[in-house]
């Protein structure tokens, strides 16, 4: 009996071994496990209201060490998916990209099925949410990953030619600033054959091209491997005229045609005493109130074309490295909707601000007037007595007032001590009159950038000159 006993054990031991190793083999080959390759198995959108982006990127790095190849995503009707492309290499990585367009309100749980040539199961992603809002406005199909940066920082060979518009000649020593996402990634020099190279990214670029005697060349060109060269032509400067400013006036560039011009008389100037030494500092808070800023930002499609969302984002992130803890910034977006960007906050939390500012994208149509009530709503919420209120829009002009009377609404808030400025992005002539007479109205200033310089001092020199305290 105890032999019969002891040969049932062995052999449900041997069984239950042979079952545990089964499992083990199947952990192994399945991808649904830790060492999958993902860089993430789930994503939550959180609540999820009209104009909110719907969309997220997923890296798959093939860590198998043998190539292997994406077979098919089994997706829901309400799932789009773009991948950038099937086949894999030991090490290489793809990123497929998903889109949800829900059909009803509400709290959602999606999982995707995802097969590839080296597992037997199949990698599921999981999205969830809450639908607050429905809104399909931007298509169904999921944005291209050129509306999008990719995560992986693909490096390639950059190649600048530099040459004279006229003589065809090599420029040497021409500056090439490159500009990514509002931000200088590098600066290039010309060598003597006007060629200069750098290893570099791929993503759309912002391309700035300096050499004396030349006027500046700009562009905004998508640069990958595939398109890894330019070849830059700059026209000579015929007419360099340098003039000298008086010292006794101080002198304030709000735009390209505008200078407002301060005499030393109209502003009282701290004096030194026993116990209180003037430094830089003091200055600053002397001279300038506290600024509550609400930037009424144009992020419809138009402001994708010729590297306008690039100078606005250096604009604004120039600025921001000005800004104190007194200050308070908030940032609104209009497009085909209108919704708050970044709720207020104040000008010590730069790292985030600019983090804001570099993820803000450019997609929809353009309604100018909901976005500018939503705008004017948070500026008299945060109000700030005695202190620089304002709005500040900016756009490439081509906005549609709707049914609002942006007049209206300008006047009634100008009432209540905000005022509000016009920034125009390489807008048309077309538009300047309609957004001067919004500027003129609300007591600001209508600006103007059309190029990298201005770009870095036009909103850091429209804050000195709104919030200067002056002698009443």
């Amino acid at each position: 009996m105890h032999n019969i006993c002891s040969i049932r054990s062995t052999t449900l031991l041997k069984r239950m071994s042979k079952f545990i190793l089964l499992l083990l083999i199947i952990s192994f080959l399945s991808p649904s496990f830790s060492q999958n390759g993902f860089s993430k198995t789930s994503h939550d959108f959180g609540e999820v209201y009209k104009g909110n982006e719907r969309f997220v990127d997923v890296i798959y790095t093939n860590n198998t060490g043998k190539k292997t190849f994406l077979l098919t995503i089994k997706n829901e009707r309400t799932v789009r998916v773009l991948t950038s492309g099937k086949a894999i290499m030991p090490d290489s990585s793809i990123i497929l990209r998903f889109k949800y367009n829900p059909i009803k309100k509400g709290k959602f749980t999606i999982k995707t099925p995802i097969y590839f040539s080296h597992a037997m199961t199949p990698f599921e992603f999981t999205m969830k949410g809450n639908i607050k809002e429905i809104d399909n406005s931007m298509g169904m199909d999921c944005p291209s990953f050129r509306q999008k940066d990719i995560t992986i920082e693909q490096e390639f060979k950059f190649k600048a030619l530099v040459l004279d518009a006229k003589t065809n000649e090599p420029i040497k020593k021409a500056e090439i600033k490159l500009i990514i996402n509002g931000m200088l990634l590098t600066t290039l020099m010309t060598n003597n054959k006007g060629k200069a190279t750098a290893k570099i990214p791929l993503g759309l670029y912002y391309l700035v091209t300096n050499a004396k005697d030349y006027y500046p060349n700009e562009r905004a060109k998508y640069l990958n491997k595939r398109n890894d060269s330019v070849i830059i032509y700059l026209n000579k400067d015929e007419s360099i005229i340098v003039t000298e400013k008086p010292d006794e006036i101080i002198e304030i560039k709000t735009d390209s045609s505008i200078i407002v011009s301060i005499p030393p008389d109209t502003i009282n100037t701290p004096t030194e005493t026993k116990d209180t030494a003037v430094t830089e500092d003091t200055l600053v808070e002397y001279y300038q109130a506290p600024n509550n800023i609400v930037f009424l930002l144009d992020v419809s499609s138009s402001m994708n074309h010729n590297g306008k969302l690039d100078l606005l984002k250096n604009s604004m992130i120039e600025m921001t490295h000005t800004l104190r803890s007194v200050d308070k910034i908030t940032i609104v977006a209009y497009s085909t909707f209108s919704k708050i960007l970044m709720e207020t906050t104040t000008g010590n939390a730069k790292k985030e601000i600019i983090e804001k500012i570099q993820s803000i994208k450019a997609q929809g149509m353009t309604a100018g007037g909901e976005g500018m009530k939503l705008a004017y709503k948070q500026a008299y919420k945060n109000f700030i007595p005695n202190a620089n209120n304002q709005v500040i829009m900016a756009t490439d002009g081509d906005f549609n007032r709707g049914n609002t009377s942006v007049d209206k609404l300008v006047k009634k808030y100008i009432k209540k001590d905000i005022k509000i400025s016009v920034l125009g992005i390489k807008n048309k002539a077309m538009h300047a009159t309609d957004m001067q007479e919004i500027a003129e109205l609300g007591k600001g200033h209508y600006l103007f950038i059309d190029n990298y310089a201005t770009s870095k001092k036009i909103l850091i020199d429209e804050l000195k000159v709104q919030s200067l305290r002056r002698k009443y």
